[in-house]
């Protein structure tokens, strides 16, 4: 059980590792040159499982068609779960917009990215960290083991070979899976599936004409183990709270920056 001093250490270290961005790069704010970050070979619609009990992921109408009609242009668009929908975009970046819905799977964001996002035909750049519902909906995706050919990390990983690689344009930062914590999920094998999706993932990507960046996993995040730390998760052992979601939105900081981003 984490203590309130450790809680307060661990956000201690998301705090230095934001800090350590060098502070000229924000002075000018400077928005992103927008370019077509969706330009490529749009994929072909992802069959979703018949019996697929992840929720829908899709922002409801109007809402999404108002924000859409009043986006600037240069935006960093972040698309994701909820992971990252519980990252606060301005630490991401000055100019991102967080499209992140918890319960979204990789299949229903590349569906959704075909005809739902014409910001990012204008857009500085786009963030990814996507996939932990396809591997948690063993039933349908295929079951928790990293060695077979048709498991659900293979598949998470064909669909950034065989869908977004071809589809992306412009800048993206692409975010590693990150582990959940088995012993309080109670999800064993889960984490050799997040392993296997990561070690794979920028060989996937290799030939995208989109200018990339990998955040990789942060060594903070987990333990001895391989184990998501009880100190950056809200208890689930799972989801991430206020320390671990600045940790990890200093990575993609530093991703973006490391493209030219602010």
């Amino acid at each position: 059980m984490a203590t309130k001093q450790d809680v307060q250490d661990a956000l201690n270290t998301a705090s230095a590792l934001l800090a350590a961005v060098p502070t000229s790069v924000y002075t000018p704010l400077v928005r992103p040159t927008p370019s077509d970050c969706l330009g490529g070979t749009i994929p072909n619609l992802i069959t979703i499982p018949v019996g697929d009990s992840t929720p829908g992921g899709e922002m409801i109408e109007p809402y999404r068609t108002r924000r859409m009609d009043n986006m600037p242009s240069g935006i960093v668009g972040i698309f994701g779960d909820s992971i990252l929908q519980a990252t606060h975009e301005t630490l991401v970046s000055p100019f991102g917009v967080n499209f992140a819905l918890g319960g979204q799977s990789l299949r229903r964001l590349v569906n959704s990215l075909r005809y739902g996002f014409p910001c990012m035909d204008t857009a500085g750049a786009g963030v990814i960290l996507c996939g932990v519902n396809d591997l948690g909906n063993t039933t349908y995706y295929g079951a928790r083991n990293a060695t077979s050919p048709d498991n659900a990390a293979a598949t998470v990983v064909g669909m950034y070979s065989n869908q977004l690689k071809n589809y992306l344009t412009g800048k993206w930062v692409i975010c590693h899976l990150l582990p959940c914590n088995e012993g309080v999920t109670g999800a064993y094998g889960y984490n050799a599936q997040v392993a296997y999706v990561n070690a794979n993932i920028q060989a996937a990507m290799a030939g995208c004409a989109a200018t990339l960046a990998f955040v990789p996993v942060n060594p903070e995040f987990v333990d001895a183990s391989g184990q998501l730390k009880a100190i950056y998760h809200i208890g689930d052992g799972q989801h991430l709270n206020k320390a671990g979601s600045a940790l990890l939105a200093a990575g993609i900081n530093q991703a973006l920056v490391s493209l030219g981003i602010q």
